[in-house]
């Protein structure tokens, strides 16, 4: 199989092994020259065996990421979690991150939601420009642990706002002020200007 535009995969309760290995490498070499849409729903944890050893694909517009909630299950005698600290943001910043920076010329599209417990502070931080990006759609908790310094992603938002066709922030419990301050003040400019524009705020 070969030419595959499209993928969707949901990895929660599948194991990483020689099947799963695969898989991936299958997935790979059928879209590495042809993809543009790409789904995934994962824990952090894993998000190293897929994006880790991924082909560049020069042709994605449309990124679609759930990062999902992970039971901590190594715990010791008293039920504290042994599990290093930080692993899952050090995933974000040094796999999934530069996945997204790699394509930053024809992502046209990104939704990120998180039901994860950890720190998306320095994934946003290290995301950088991306020119193509019309359509934004952000599905996360704003919360200290789940956003311990919310400037990484206003400045990533505030760098593109003025090129969005639409914006999505379906939870806005906690959202940090200065983003909804600039939702606001780019929708009053787009209507200004009479430019189509979309924003769930």
């Amino acid at each position: 199989m070969t030419g595959l535009l499209e993928f969707e995969f949901e990895w929660v309760d599948m194991p990483t092994n020689t099947h799963t290995h695969q898989f991936l490498e299958a997935f790979r070499s059928a879209s590495g020259k042809s993809l543009r849409k790409l789904r995934l729903s994962s824990p952090i944890s894993k998000c190293k065996e897929f994006f880790g050893t991924s082909n560049n694909f020069p042709y994605l517009e449309d990124l679609d990421l759930t990062f999902e909630f992970e039971w901590k299950s190594t715990t010791d005698s008293d039920g504290v979690s042994t599990d290093p600290p930080n692993t899952e943001e050090t995933e974000l910043f040094t796999t999934v991150a530069p996945f997204i920076n790699q394509h930053c010329s024809t992502l046209y599209r990104i939704n990120i939601t998180s039901t994860s417990c950890t720190d998306l502070a320095a994934f946003f931080t290290s995301l950088c420009e991306m020119s193509s990006l019309r359509h934004l759609f952000l599905s996360l908790h704003f919360s200290p642990m789940t956003l311990s310094d919310p400037t990484g992603l206003e400045n990533f938002v505030e760098k593109h706002a003025n090129n969005l066709h639409s914006f999505v922030v379906p939870h806005r419990w906690g959202c940090p002020k200065k983003l909804a301050s600039i939702v606001r003040s780019v929708t009053q400019a787009h209507i200004r200007t009479k430019i189509p524009y979309q924003t769930q705020f």
